[in-house]
């Protein structure tokens, strides 16, 4: 007991509050040392105090989704890539621009085959060794905080189930991060997508960020390829005049401001709130609610679901509870909020947004 005491004593000089992967693998090598105790109980104590990295990525302006209106669902936010430790990396000289990475659009591809000149698995080892992720599945949790409001009135509403017939909502999405190296700083030959996206501005140990190209590919929403597109290839009728006719602007990358991928694939987004769905907005109220939802590694295991009910009631999806999401995340992989309203004047006002996701190590 003597020993669990002086690892305990240790601890209390530790910093708590945000601790990079230095801090934990010091906590971890003090209670190993001084406590004496086996990797299985620290890695529980941990757990416990809930003493995890963890990133962190906001908004930077209001904005709203209309619906019936182009686009009815928008990519709001989304987290850095698990594993990948800003504190961490900076110290060796492995940089995400932050800006442009948030602001950047997924590859509009259906495959997750690799490219040629993919470097994502000696990326993502090298995230490993700085930052090395728990066996099995590294994510803890996810707060979302939502601040937001639809467009303040409706035809119908439900006495005491303020979130009945709300039209406008948040989902959870998924990308996965992989990247590439090029030969040259302007080539991008190997990539399925617009050359704009090397200057996502991926550097590594002092090599110029051009030759570096980071690609987002999304998982969910799942791209499918647009039906125009589909029936026009399976149909034998088809002129090579129309051919030419439907990929007029192709050539060039862009049409209406969208790549070539976005004109020929498009994400397969749900009508209506699914019962994955983060929060549901106050249905007709124009004043801005919060609202802070934590999804667990925990949530469904070993404890009574949450009652499905219950979770309807207050805005979120019946069987957004059930800890799968979070279980399922693996290194890598980028958590994404979209924001979507649905039919005429319905509008999700989003006032501000800020996600934190924990992993351990």
């Amino acid at each position: 007991m003597s020993a669990v005491t002086a690892g305990l004593s240790a601890l209390a000089t530790q910093d708590f509050s945000a601790p990079s992967a230095k801090d934990v693998l010091k906590v971890k090598a003090i209670l190993q040392g001084k406590g004496r105790l086996p990797t299985e109980l620290i890695d529980c104590i941990l757990d416990y105090a809930e003493y995890w990295l963890h990133t962190s990525t906001q908004t930077e302006s209001p904005v709203s989704v209309s619906g019936s209106s182009n686009p009815e669902d928008r990519l709001i936010l989304r987290s850095l890539p698990l594993g990948y430790s800003p504190k961490d990396v900076d110290d060796i000289n492995l940089v995400i621009s932050i800006d442009k990475y948030l602001k950047a659009k997924a590859d509009m591809h259906p495959h997750e085959d690799a490219v040629a000149g993919s470097v994502s698995k000696e990326i993502k080892d090298y995230w490993k060794d700085q930052c090395p992720p728990r066996s099995g599945a590294p994510c803890r949790k996810i707060v979302f905080k939502i601040r937001s409001a639809d467009q303040g009135w409706a035809n119908h509403r439900v006495q005491n189930e303020p979130y009945a017939g709300s039209y406008t909502w948040f989902d959870a999405g998924k990308e996965r991060i992989e990247v590439v190296a090029a030969c040259e700083k302007n080539d991008t030959s190997a990539l399925p997508i617009e050359p704009s996206w090397c200057e996502l501005g991926l550097s590594k140990d002092g090599v110029p960020a051009g030759q570096y190209h980071c690609i987002l590919r999304s998982l969910d929403p799942p791209v499918i390829e647009h039906p125009k597109v589909k029936s026009r290839e399976g149909s034998e009728e088809d002129s090579e005049e129309d051919s030419e006719e439907d990929l007029e602007g192709v050539s060039e990358g862009v049409l209406e401001g969208k790549s070539e991928g976005e004109l020929r694939f498009e994400y397969k987004h749900p009508f209506l709130p699914p019962s994955t769905r983060i929060q549901s907005n106050v249905t007709a109220k124009r004043e801005i609610t919060e609202h802070i939802i934590t999804w667990s590694y925990l949530d469904g295991i070993g404890t009574k679901p949450l009652d499905g009910d219950a979770l309807e009631k207050s805005g979120r999806g019946r069987h957004s509870a059930d800890g799968e999401y979070v279980r399922n995340l693996g290194i890598g992989d980028v958590v994404t909020i979209w924001a979507r309203a649905r039919f005429p004047a319905w509008r999700n006002n989003i006032k501000h947004i800020a996600m934190d996701m924990y992993w351990a190590v």
